[in-house]
């Protein structure tokens, strides 16, 4: 199926950013959305390699995600001077 969007320039350069992120074309980017919206997620009783499966496609695309500082989720800085 095709299917063709007119988007507003705006979210249009958001889309781009997000795919160049992610290492992909921006139809690329939007047909891996769509999919996990779209598709049903592993089931309870999945056997072991469609977990795997499964988890393999999540990390597609994702080699560019920067990693976090050891210390980014440590209680002072996500609460600060409420901690």
């Amino acid at each position: 199926m095709t299917v063709t969007l007119e988007l507003k320039p705006e979210l249009e350069q958001r889309v781009v950013a997000l795919a160049a992120a992610r290492g992909l074309s921006p139809d690329a980017y939007l047909l891996s959305v769509i999919e996990a919206v779209a598709l049903p997620a592993v089931a309870e009783d999945a056997s072991l390699e469609e977990f795997e499966a499964a988890m393999d496609k999540l990390a597609e695309g994702m080699d560019n995600v920067p990693v976090l500082a050891p210390d980014a989720l440590s209680r002072e800085n996500l609460y600060g001077h409420r901690a």
